[in-house]
């Protein structure tokens, strides 16, 4: 978590919080897809869509409902959060 919250740090973008996605265990063979994984943390959690900002390079996660969808910067699975991601995710840590 020190991780994530020095690189935001870094590209100056204040955070109020930070949680990761919690580790999901398979259960009988059942595979769950990052989508399934990120609705049951905000169902589990009760969070409302104003306080997540999703990100990730899963993309399962076209399939979000709208609501969370807009709250989702998808970054490259082989560079990770770059600067080409930071005006999404700043336009959605304003609104």
């Amino acid at each position: 978590m020190a991780e994530w919250k020095k690189i935001f740090l870094d590209r100056n973008i204040r955070i109020g919080s930070l949680t990761l996605l919690d580790d999901v265990k398979h259960h009988l063979n059942h595979r769950f897809t990052r989508k399934d994984q990120v609705l049951g943390q905000i169902v589990r959690q009760g969070l409302q869509t104003e306080e997540i900002i999703i990100i990730d390079d899963d993309k399962s996660l076209n399939e979000l409902p709208q609501p969370w969808k807009s709250r989702l910067v998808l970054t490259s699975s082989y560079i990770g959060l770059n600067e080409r991601d930071l005006p999404k995710l700043k336009i959605i840590l304003n609104r």
